[in-house]
C-alpha cells in the first residue's frame, strides 16, 4: 500500500508493507520517499502493524486513513517523529 500527496503544502509519502507503516513529510521541492533511503531533511513517523508478516500491506482504506490522520496530527503538534535507524 502506497500513497503520496500534500500535507500543509508539503509533499508526503505513505507506505504500509510487511509489519509496519510510515508517513514521511518533506519540504516543498524534495522527495519524501528519499527519507527511506537516508535523506535526513524531513519528518518521518513509523509504527509496527499487528497481524504478523505482510499484514500492513492488507490494511483497509479506513485503516490507512486512521494511520495517516494519527501521523499528521503528530507532525502538526511538533512531535519530532521517530526516524528508523
Amino acid at each position: 500500500m502506497e500513497g503520496h500527496g500534500e500535507v500543509d503544502g508539503r509533499p508526503f509519502y505513505f507506505r504500509a508493507r510487511w509489519e509496519e507503516w510510515s508517513l514521511s513529510i518533506t519540504a516543498p521541492g524534495t522527495e519524501p520517499l528519499d527519507m527511506h533511503f537516508g535523506m535526513r531533511d524531513g519528518w518521518i513517523h513509523e509504527e509496527r502493524w499487528p497481524g504478523g508478516s505482510c499484514a500492513a500491506g492488507y490494511m483497509t482504506m479506513e485503516e490507512v486513513q486512521q494511520c495517516m490522520e494519527r501521523a499528521v496530527a503528530l507532525f502538526r503538534s511538533g512531535h519530532p517523529g521517530n526516524r528508523p535507524e
